[in-house]
């Protein structure tokens, strides 16, 4: 197995845990809390059903969207308790992809703080539907 610095993965590190986001279904985002903006990875662009726009990154007010209504209030609660104290969160919701479809997605995700403040939110999204 190819080995790299500690910390810094290779190719084959990368492209692995690629394959696993896409077997897993399992797709990560990143919000950096000081410059308003949201990062998606590739498997969370094919979990939503969306396509990356070109050179516009997606927001944060338009991926709370997903959520349907009802879920909106407990996604936006354990954001911002994030945001507020580093709470972590971990539950599933329901979520309508761009093409309409309804799915059921577990979403686990942490803060990173600096000073005690957050700087940077980390989420992940898994399909939990069953067929």
């Amino acid at each position: 197995m190819d080995t790299a610095a500690p910390g810094h993965p290779n190719a084959q590190e990368i492209a692995l845990l690629r394959k696993l986001a896409q077997v897993a279904r399992v797709g990560a985002w990143e919000y950096d809390v000081q410059q308003d903006r949201l990062h998606f990875t590739a498997e969370m662009y094919e979990l939503l059903e969306l396509e990356p726009a070109a050179g516009e990154p997606p927001r944060l007010e338009v991926f709370s969207r997903f959520f349907p209504a009802a879920a909106q209030p407990q996604v936006e609660a354990a954001w911002r308790a994030a945001i507020k104290n580093g709470q972590t969160w971990d539950f599933e919701v329901p979520m309508v992809t761009g093409r309409g479809r309804q799915r059921w997605m577990r979403s686990f995700g942490e803060a990173e703080m600096r000073g005690g403040r957050c700087v940077r939110l980390f989420g992940t999204l898994q399909d939990v539907t069953t067929a």
